[in-house]
């Protein structure tokens, strides 16, 4: 079987600075960008230090808001490559969010987080 959608990591400072604006625009508009995972705190390629996402999409055009989960780490140090996923679950917090730009209907603008309150809702921007 075959899947439809794509999975890619991407640096998270492409969806929140200026200097992602043309790759904020290119995903919005020729993919649906279904969730995000914020893993800069997660720090997960070792000895790197940089701004992770997990950027999960499929075929369509992203709806806004975005669901989002950044992944919070008590530990100053980075999990360990060989960790379990049931293990960082457990040793992290996961943080429900929703991300969208900040300036409705231009997704090239910088998008930011907001942090849910009811996470089982999605939030539709106006």
């Amino acid at each position: 079987m075959v899947r439809e959608d794509i999975n890619s990591f991407e640096t998270s400072s492409v969806l929140k600075t200026q200097g992602g604006a043309g790759f904020r625009n290119y995903l919005a508009n020729a993919y649906k960008t279904d969730k995000i995972h914020d893993l800069v705190e997660l720090y997960p390629f070792e000895g790197a230090v940089n701004r992770t996402a997990l950027v999960i999409i499929s075929k369509g055009q992203t709806e806004f808001s975005i669901p989002c989960v950044m992944w919070s780490n008590p530990k100053s140090r980075g999990i360990d490559i060989e960790a379990e996923l049931e293990d960082v679950k457990k040793t992290t917090k996961q943080l429900d969010m929703i991300l969208a730009p900040v300036k409705i209907g231009r997704p090239e603008t910088s998008w930011m987080g907001l942090f849910l309150i009811d996470p089982m809702r999605r939030y539709k921007m106006l």
